[in-house]
């Protein structure tokens, strides 16, 4: 099923609470409501996992999707090849401080069952990921090595395989259209959005990233076509547990629906708890060995026991019950 997903007008189902997204504020209130009841449950969701470059990556993308994602009360770790100081493109949404990001654990160190989804910002740096790219970019930072990639493109498997969301923003979607999972593309026949312009730079001649995604067997949407044409802002689009978004101007409202999509999914899952075991005896002469064998078994295996009786006296089992 795909979903789309936009600013105006359209209801999201968040759990069990229904919102029409008619502006940005019942977007929020919504989702943090979700947030909110989630964590009085006891069923806090798993932080999200941001993914960015050690050069090049894009920071609105960044900024604008971590921003969102904290305001719905999901926690966010960083994480990039490496822990030392990542740099973004210039001009890319950063101030004046330059827009330095100090990740929170390289890749390397990452576990998919921490996490509730793995999201990879844009940036013509993200091309370091890019696991089945055959060719050479012309910047050598874009190149990564074959450590990185593959250990990208199993932790993308390993989402996949724990059936978590797994998101890209910008150019960061290419990175999905080369993962390979079981062998083909993550993106093979599925529709997605994506960073209308140009790729990195390489040996292969110029492309644009629409040419690197759809040779990956993926649909890319055209620019703005998502809701209202006129801009990119509410340009995501969501086909299972995929979640893309155009561009840096599609970055907030990205964010809202990753928050969204991991809060219902956890409201699914918390519902589909096992209710408990029932075990009955009687208040007098039960077989002790056969109740308490059989509760140890049952709850070995993460099993609830409940046990009833004609009454809450005290149960007196046989003498000779073990």
């Amino acid at each position: 099923a795909s979903d789309v997903y936009k600013r105006q007008g359209v209801t999201c189902n968040i759990g069990d609470t229904t919102a029409t997204m008619d502006d940005d504020s019942s977007v929020e209130s919504s989702i943090l409501g979700a947030a909110e009841s989630q964590v009085d449950s006891g069923d806090e969701p798993l932080p999200v996992l941001l993914v960015i470059s050690n050069q090049d990556f894009w920071y609105q993308d960044y900024a604008d999707t971590r921003s969102s994602l904290e305001h719905s009360g999901l926690n966010v770790e960083v994480a990039a090849t490496t822990i030392e100081m990542a740099k973004p493109h210039g001009n890319s949404g950063q101030g004046a401080d330059g827009g330095f990001v100090t990740p929170d654990l390289a890749l390397t160190d990452v576990e998919a069952e921490d996490y509730s989804a793995i999201v990879f910002t844009g940036g013509w740096g993200m091309a370091q990921y890019q696991y089945g790219f055959e060719g050479t970019y012309h910047n050598s930072a874009y190149n990564g090595d074959a450590q990185s990639r593959q250990v990208v493109n199993d932790l993308i498997n390993d989402f996949v395989e724990q059936d978590k969301h797994v998101a890209a923003v910008c150019y960061g979607v290419s990175v999905l259209a080369y993962a390979r999972v079981d062998g083909e593309s993550l993106l093979e026949g599925r529709t997605v959005t994506g960073w209308n312009g140009a790729a990195p730079g390489a040996d292969s001649g110029s492309q644009s990233t629409r040419d690197q995604i759809e040779a990956n067997g993926a649909t890319m949407l055209r620019s703005g076509s998502i809701g209202d044409s006129t801009t990119a802002t509410d340009d995501v689009y969501v086909e299972g547990k995929i979640i893309t978004a155009e561009n840096y101007d599609s970055a907030a409202h990205f964010g809202e629906v990753i928050a969204a999509q991991v809060i219902a999914a956890l409201r699914a899952k918390s519902s589909e708890k096992t209710l408990p075991v029932l075990m009955v005896i009687a208040n007098q002469d039960f077989y002790h060995r056969e109740y308490y064998e059989t509760r140890e078994s049952l709850e070995a295996a993460g099993l609830e026991v409940v046990v009833a009786a004609a009454t809450t006296e005290t149960a007196v089992p046989h003498a000779i019950s073990v």
